[in-house]
């Protein structure tokens, strides 16, 4: 069977913590194919380059939830699991990403267990290059190959001027004693900013490009140890030989992706249940789909 897997909420350092992570189940590739002729003919109707739920007009909206009503009815099954913000407090001494990676692979190993060879499909949004991390490598040895790179390009004035503030305001935010660690830093931005935001910027990039790597094998690993969890608990119960995660950005337009993507987005806007006031497709929606609230 397919699998695809996508998150909606404030997530990226801001307050409400509040959390939907959602996992669609299509069961034939017959159905999977059609969907993707069904998604594309939307796009071609409605003039839009991709699908998201709050970049729509209401009209191609409603056909989008159309066509989704109907794939849950007769082809598909949905699960989606919302996370208040307290259950994210409880867990605040550990990272975002460790937080979300163990939140993501319990739906993830919950859903495929019982398929010997699920096709798993992931949007993961991991945030590899937190700021303090990015400014810690700035003096630090880059790898040769990247050394390489740094001495070829230089940073124009218009590559300046639009990621200048963001890099400075990014060190400002940082922590007073953070900033004291880094006190060499903060001394060349002043004397010498647009060096600092081009290592800035390389150091990013290395972060992005290494914790990518890393981050995906670690998820990985953490959906087979809950697996092995819960093949000792249901033995008759056949578990996959092996799991392989095949990663899609939204504007790859795999359409199980752009599903599960507004199937999170209408669960995060409604919650667990939809309010009286609701368009009956939502309704029709929320009766084929599985929510809980954790």
């Amino acid at each position: 069977m397919y699998y695809f897997f996508d998150e909606s909420g404030n997530w990226k350092g801001r307050s409400d913590y509040r959390l939907v992570l959602g996992g669609l189940i299509i069961r034939e590739k017959s159905r999977l194919e059609r969907l993707k002729t069904e998604l594309n003919l939307l796009l071609a109707d409605h003039k839009l380059e991709y699908l998201h739920a709050n970049e729509m007009s209401q009209s191609a909206l409603h056909d989008c939830y159309q066509i989704i009503a109907k794939l849950l009815e007769n082809d598909g099954n949905s699960m989606l699991r919302i996370y208040t913000p307290n259950v994210i407090w409880s867990k605040s001494t550990a990272s975002k990403d460790a937080i979300y990676m163990d939140l993501a692979a319990n739906l993830v190993s919950t859903l495929i267990m019982g398929d010997e060879n699920p096709s798993i499909n992931y949007d993961m949004q991991f945030h590899y290059a937190y700021p303090e991390n990015v400014f810690k490598l700035l003096k630090k040895k880059k790898p040769h190959h990247y050394k390489k790179m740094i001495r070829s390009f230089e940073l124009t004035h218009d590559g300046f001027e639009k990621e200048g503030e963001r890099v400075i305001d990014n060190y400002n935010k940082l922590k007073r004693n953070v900033r004291n660690e880094l006190a060499v830093v903060g001394k060349e931005i002043e004397e010498n900013p647009k060096k600092v935001v081009s290592e800035y910027l390389w150091s990013e990039l290395i972060l992005q490009i290494r914790g990518k790597e890393n981050t995906r094998e670690m998820f990985k690993q953490k959906i087979v140890s809950n697996l092995q969890t819960l093949s000792s608990s249901f033995e008759s119960l056949e578990m996959p030989q092996r799991i392989n995660v095949n990663y899609f950005g939204k504007d790859q337009q795999n359409s199980g992706i752009e599903v599960i993507d507004i199937l999170c987005n209408l669960v995060y806007k409604h919650g667990a249940e939809p309010g009286q006031d609701c368009p009956s497709i939502v309704k029709k929606i929320y009766d084929n789909i599985s929510v809980e609230v954790m």
